[in-house]
C-alpha cells in the first residue's frame, strides 16, 4: 500500500502494518497511552493521518495489534513436563516483556486478549496444565488467577515509574525505603520494622515470591 509523504507532494511513500505497530509502539514507550493516536502515530512516520486506515480501521485496531506484538515477545523457554516451572517461565516471561513497555500496561489491561499471539500463549498453558492433571475448568482458572497476578504487578510497577528515563531498581528501591522510614513508627509499628521489605516490592525478588506463593496455593487443584 502506499500514501503521500506529509509535505511532499507527488512523492509516495510505501509504509508496512509492521511500520505503523514499530511507530505506535516507541510513542507508547516515550510517552504511555496518551502519546498513542492515529494523528500521533502519522506524524511520527511522516504521513497524512488518513493514511493510516489503510491499515488499521481505528485506534482500537492498532492498540489490538500493539498488544500482540509485545504478547510475541513472550517466549518462557520449552513449557516441559513440569507445570510450575513452566507456568514460572511464561509468568516471568510476560513480566519481563511489560516491563520494557511499561506504557502497554494500561493497555493490556482494559483489552480483551483475542489475538492469535493471546489466544496461542493461553493455549499452551491450558495444555501444560491440563496434561499435567489439572480439570479443564480449574486450568481455565488458574490460566485467568496468574495472568491477574502479572498484570497487576506490572501495573503497580510502571504506575510508580516518574515521566523521563527510569531510574535503576537500586534507586527505586532506596527512595521507596527512604518513604517508608519516614513513617511514624510509633502509630504504625509493623510498617517501620519491614520497611526494608516493603521497600523492595518492585523487585525481582518480590514478584518471584508472590508467583511461588501463588503456585503453591494453586498446587493441590492438581490430580
Amino acid at each position: 500500500m502506499a500514501s503521500r509523504s506529509a509535505g511532499r507532494p507527488g512523492r509516495m511513500r510505501v509504509l508496512t502494518q509492521d511500520q505503523v505497530v514499530a511507530a505506535a509502539l516507541a510513542l507508547v514507550d516515550a510517552g504511555g497511552t496518551d502519546a498513542l493516536s492515529m494523528r500521533a502515530v502519522a506524524a511520527e512516520l511522516g504521513v497524512a493521518p488518513n493514511a493510516l486506515y489503510t491499515y488499521f480501521p481505528n485506534r482500537a485496531a492498532l492498540v489490538a495489534a500493539l498488544i500482540e506484538q509485545v504478547l510475541a515477545e513472550v517466549d518462557g523457554g520449552p513449557l516441559g513436563s513440569d507445570w510450575r516451572a513452566g507456568v514460572r517461565g511464561i509468568a516471568s516471561a510476560l513480566r519481563a516483556a511489560l516491563a520494557r513497555h511499561p506504557g502497554m500496561v494500561p493497555l493490556m489491561v482494559a483489552g480483551p486478549m483475542f489475538g492469535p499471539q493471546a489466544l496461542g500463549l493461553g493455549e499452551r498453558v491450558l495444555a501444560l496444565l491440563v496434561d499435567a492433571g489439572f480439570p479443564p475448568d480449574d486450568a481455565a482458572r488458574v490460566l485467568y488467577t496468574v495472568l491477574a497476578y502479572v498484570l497487576g504487578f506490572a501495573a503497580m510497577d510502571a504506575a510508580e515509574l516518574p515521566d523521563g528515563p527510569a531510574p535503576t531498581m537500586a534507586e527505586r528501591v532506596a527512595t521507596r525505603l527512604v518513604a517508608f522510614e519516614d513513617v511514624p513508627a510509633e502509630h504504625f509499628p509493623h510498617t517501620r520494622a519491614t520497611a526494608t521489605t516493603a521497600a523492595g516490592y518492585v523487585t525481582d525478588e518480590q514478584f518471584r515470591y508472590g508467583l511461588d506463593a501463588l503456585i503453591a496455593g494453586i498446587a493441590p487443584l492438581c490430580r
